[in-house]
């Protein structure tokens, strides 16, 4: 497991760390964001939309780069690799990331040693939707079917080690139900096989299932997170149904290279953090269930960290094995 190394020494940088002066010096150098994902993911639109904000200001110019590979685990390593001369950032699911320290047996990158956390972006956090032939509208009503046909609800996920299949690990330990579980690669291929009535259900974005959700495609069940959505207000928690435990948030935050000066840090924090806070943003973000946000970089250290233990119990709990 990842040592965590940033966890304690970000806690411990002076607030006045983050009121360096700009750097790094040469201003008309790129700072390049990379996305480890395709160009047509949510993560890629996201990072562009906070891309867009960065370069509408003038100042130092921020390029985005996608560097897809390993279930973005690719693009970790290579901004690993990055000279820490803070021309380097990583936009990282952190959610991910975080859970991966216990799902990987290998990995070519170290989360805690060889990055350090700058700001926290958004939160994509997930729904749980059905296809409209499940009678269920509420998670009580869910579990009641469930219970009743053990085995025979269908659900699908984004694959067996994916944020959506720890989601169903856990909401199966908290409330003991049975269901035929349907790991597919990714959303591109499960969310389709939903809404087709090829499975029943799945934990997915709201950005991905939001329009689908309008048409009435797809029911909402309730929401994966701590917290409703601005995009679904209406919809209660799955622990404002009544199964209290499971708060699934999928993060996106902004990580450097472990040895980026600390002046460097806290200036692309101050950037950051303006761009998610500006108001076009936050509207554009929303209207797809995205929850812009930011953070300190010991507040997203403390963050990560406690994705990492979370993410570990469930994953043990359920006796997923590394691989």
């Amino acid at each position: 497991m990842s040592t965590l190394r940033f966890s304690v020494c970000a806690l411990a940088l002076p607030a006045a760390v983050f009121a360096a002066p700009a750097l790094p010096a040469d201003s008309a150098r790129p700072v390049r964001i990379i996305v480890p994902f395709p160009g047509d993911s949510l993560s890629d639109g996201v990072a562009r939309i906070i891309a867009g904000k960065l370069n509408a200001a003038p100042g130092q110019p921020f390029v985005v780069q996608n560097r897809p590979g390993d279930d973005g685990h690719f693009g970790a390593e290579v901004a690993a690799k990055a000279e820490p001369d803070g021309y380097t950032a990583l936009f990282a699911p952190i959610t991910s990331y975080a859970a991966a320290v216990s799902l990987r047996a290998t990995r070519h990158y170290d989360l805690g040693a060889d990055f350090a956390p700058v700001t926290l972006l958004a939160n994509a956090p997930h729904v749980l939707v059905a296809h409209p032939s499940v009678p269920a509208r509420t998670v009580g009503e869910l579990i009641a079917i469930a219970r009743a046909r053990p085995g025979q609800l269908r659900w699908a996920s984004h694959g067996p080690r994916s944020l959506s299949q720890l989601e169903i690990e856990r909401f199966r330990g908290l409330t003991n139900v049975q269901a035929t579980y349907a790991p597919y690669a990714n959303s591109a291929q499960a969310l389709p096989e939903l809404l087709a009535g090829n499975v029943d259900l799945l934990f997915d974005s709201i950005a991905g299932t939001l329009p689908h959700i309008r048409s009435g495609k797809l029911r909402a069940i309730a929401i994966a997170s701590a917290r409703r959505s601005p995009a679904l207000a209406r919809l209660p928690t799955v622990a404002e149904a009544g199964v209290k435990g499971l708060e699934a948030e999928y993060w996106y935050g902004i990580l450097v290279p472990d040895g980026v000066s600390t002046a460097v840090i806290g200036r692309l924090q101050r950037d950051f953090a303006a761009a998610t806070g500006a108001a076009e943003v936050r509207e554009r973000l929303l209207h797809y269930g995205i929850e812009p946000s930011s953070s300190s970089p010991g507040e997203l250290a403390k963050i990560i960290h406690g994705e990492v233990v979370k993410w570990a119990k469930v994953i043990r709990d359920a006796g997923i094995k590394p691989e």
